[in-house]
């Protein structure tokens, strides 16, 4: 089994990037579309609401002495928008996981089968779908996962008084344990399913075994470098909105109340910096893990002629 670097790894969605700009122009257009139908949903379904709570937040941090928010309000506030966004959250979650499949598919195809082509690599078909189950299942996993956690931590603090609270204390940090352990050993899941063209989710626990040092290595690197990028796409949009403010002589204003009143000059331009931010992020996020089970298998569907 061959070795990789968790620098170069980590490093590599840039060099996808660089390679296929074009790609990546695809890929911004589609999380752009994807941020429009979200944003449309959500505040045609609770725009007050959210407009609401906003304006709670926003006058909280910003008004000199202002005293803080009254919790039961915000209860009330969240609730309802709770309330009013359970009829869509179902189309919701599954544009989510659908787009992401896609995108995830058009990532492992861009490093493990470069030479299957189309355009921004991408396409909707056996692969998505596995890609699909895999999703879901590290959903399910991690959802469960929580769930316990909670519960044990829950029962630990409720009956065994302060004894119980540095139990759950433990607790709550043996699940996040647990969860960076599966997290990182199960992540060659996706490029495993992808290459070998079937479902394959706990395999990559083998794959991984010996290697969570360095695979994590990679994996903090990764996440300091989206870190950083999305440092650089906030730093334009606050740029943008203050050059605004100075030729309008006032501080441009988020208007959550409706989609019409949300869906400004100023915010378009902003949710597009923002998808060309998100393309970079998903290739420098989903290239790891391809390129790291590309190294370590000597190639990326070797496995399927096996």
């Amino acid at each position: 089994m061959s070795e990789f670097s968790p620098t170069d790894s980590a490093l590599e969605g840039f060099r996808l990037a660089r390679e296929h700009p074009s790609a990546m122009g695809i890929w911004a257009v589609i999380s752009l579309v994807l941020s429009l139908i979200t944003y449309a949903l959500l505040l045609s379904a609770a725009g007050p609401q959210v407009a609401a709570l906003m304006d709670i937040v926003t006058k909280a941090q910003t008004t000199p002495g202002a005293p803080p928010p009254d919790p039961e309000a915000m209860a009330a506030l969240v609730n309802a928008m709770g309330t009013a966004l359970l009829p869509i959250y179902p189309a919701m979650l599954g544009i989510s996981l659908v787009a992401n499949a896609v995108l995830s598919g058009a990532n492992m195809r861009m490093v493990l089968r470069p030479e299957d082509r189309s355009p921004g690599y991408l396409r909707f078909g056996g692969d998505e779908l596995r890609i699909l189950a895999v999703m879901m299942v590290k959903l399910i996993i991690f959802f469960g996962l929580t769930i316990v956690g909670s519960l044990l931590m829950g029962l630990s603090a409720g009956l065994l008084g302060v004894a119980g609270v540095l139990l759950a204390l433990l607790l709550f940090f043996a699940l996040i344990a647990a969860a960076v352990v599966i997290a990182v050993r199960l992540s060659l899941a996706t490029p495993q399913t992808f290459a070998e063209r079937r479902i394959m989710l706990f395999q990559s626990w083998g794959l991984t075994a010996g290697k969570f040092g360095p695979l994590l290595g990679c994996y903090l690197l990764t996440l300091v470098l989206i870190i950083v990028v999305a440092i650089v796409g906030s730093l334009a949009t606050a740029a943008i909105t203050a050059v605004i403010g100075m030729i309008a002589g006032a501080p441009p204003k988020v208007d959550f109340s409706s989609v019409q009143a949300f869906f400004t000059p100023l915010q378009v331009v902003n949710l597009v910096i923002g998808s060309v931010i998100g393309a970079l992020t998903l290739a420098i996020k989903g290239s790891p893990p391809a390129v790291i089970y590309q190294r370590l298998t000597g190639g990326g569907n070797q496995a399927i002629f096996s």
